[in-house]
């Protein structure tokens, strides 16, 4: 079994090493940005301020990648930062002074109904550009990011109940990610006609993407790991899509696509791409 293993693995990593970069790329940005759940170095932001106020700042204040500290200033106590990963949105709470000149942000824990309404009202609501949250099972729509008006990039993770997004509609969204969703229907993004960029990882009770070429400015898509997406024919309706990556597929790719699509590529289930004929 052991054997067997090490074969396998050799043999994926053989095909990651055939990758073009620009997929490896993405490949990297899903696992440790997009994914922040499975990165192992999560910290408690509370502490570190405790830290930064006895002593030097620590090189990754706050789980923030050294260089996006904006200021730490020990004598007058006052740190700010610029991008952030923290536990939860309890934790923002404690040190609210920190954030407020925050641009990306992402939260492990579960949303609740109560996080959910403190992030709401958080005040670097109307300056956060990039976020990236876990829906908990209580959370049906999107209202608290209402208050995020100059958002453009957002990642949901799971969201079991998610249903209405019309919130979303009063930001400046160009990127949305969506994360294990479970529900097969996600018709509801076809309001969303400002998105220029989706990626779908892991959603796998999605059979349709159909609904998306109402979406006339999309010019990139990503679909990762959603194996009931087997009919991609539709893609020849998006009029302004320039880039489409999927991994996993197990369907017939219409030979049309590779002459409609600048940048196409797609992969079999076992990670080998498919060839125009």
């Amino acid at each position: 079994m052991a054997r067997c293993r090490t074969r396998n693995d050799t043999r994926l990593g053989i095909r990651l090493m055939q990758l073009p970069l620009e997929i490896l790329k993405l490949i990297f940005l899903r696992l440790f940005y997009l994914n922040p759940v499975k990165m192992g170095a999560i910290v408690d932001f509370a502490s570190t301020c405790r830290q930064l106020r006895s002593s030097r700042p620590p090189a990754k204040a706050g789980d923030v990648v050294a260089g996006n500290v904006e200021r730490v200033v020990l004598g007058s106590r006052i740190y700010s930062f610029r991008q952030a990963r923290v536990q939860s949105v309890d934790l923002l709470t404690e040190s609210l002074s920190a954030f407020e000149e925050l641009d990306r942000l992402a939260i492990v824990d579960s949303l609740t109904l109560k996080t959910a309404f403190l992030l709401k009202h958080m005040p670097f609501s109307a300056r956060l550009k990039d976020i990236c949250v876990t829906l908990g099972s209580e959370i049906v729509d999107l209202d608290f990011l209402a208050t995020y008006t100059n958002l453009m990039g957002l990642t949901i993770r799971d969201g079991l109940l998610l249903r209405d997004i019309s919130a979303l509609l009063h930001c400046k969204l160009d990127m949305l990610s969506i994360m294990f969703y479970t529900f097969k229907d996600m018709s509801f993004l076809s309001n969303l006609t400002m998105l220029k960029k989706i990626m779908l990882f892991r959603c796998c009770n999605v059979t349709d993407i159909s609904h998306l070429r109402h979406l006339t400015a999309l010019e990139w898509l990503s679909i990762d790991y959603c194996p009931r997406i087997t009919d991609i024919s539709c893609l020849v309706d998006f009029n302004c899509l320039s880039y489409f990556f999927m991994t996993g597929f197990a369907g017939t790719v219409p030979q049309s696509l590779y002459d409609t699509i600048n940048d196409f590529n797609v992969y079999d289930t076992d990670w080998e791409q498919i060839p125009h004929a």
